[in-house]
């Protein structure tokens, strides 16, 4: 029958590295890290697993399980922004990010918008 799947989101440390994480070592990267603004930490001791789910300033969420020596499991929630404002600053972000590889056009199929949107933003920011 042959070895099931791997899912794609989890990574399998390196064979060297088989002690546990320990959760310690986590909080403290996360407490000196200015770009994280909250996190949270669940600890299952009958399953065994650590859960770490931290907020950075540009409210992206991750949310990372560790689940044994060398098996980690990662999550990231990018927020597509919770007010008009917000969105109209990630679709913004997306167009720039896309202005070296696309043309005008393609950038409007990508983000879901006009040509002439596309336009203007760049032109706002400079680009064009």
């Amino acid at each position: 029958m042959g070895m099931p799947a791997k899912p794609r989101n989890v990574t399998i440390l390196p064979p060297v590295k088989k002690r546990a994480i320990d959760p310690q070592d986590v909080i403290d990267s996360l407490n000196s890290d200015p770009n994280i603004v909250s996190y949270t930490v669940a600890v299952d001791k009958g399953a065994g697993t650590t859960r770490f789910i931290a907020t950075d300033v540009e409210g992206e969420v991750r949310t990372q399980d560790h689940r044994a020596p060398g098996l980690i499991t990662m999550t990231v929630s990018v927020p597509t922004g919770r007010t008009a404002h917000g969105r109209r600053k990630s679709r913004n972000k997306k167009i720039c990010a896309l202005y070296d590889d696309h043309t005008q056009t393609e950038i409007a199929e990508i983000v879901g918008c006009s040509q002439s949107l596309v336009s203007s933003v760049l032109r706002d920011k400079g680009l064009c």
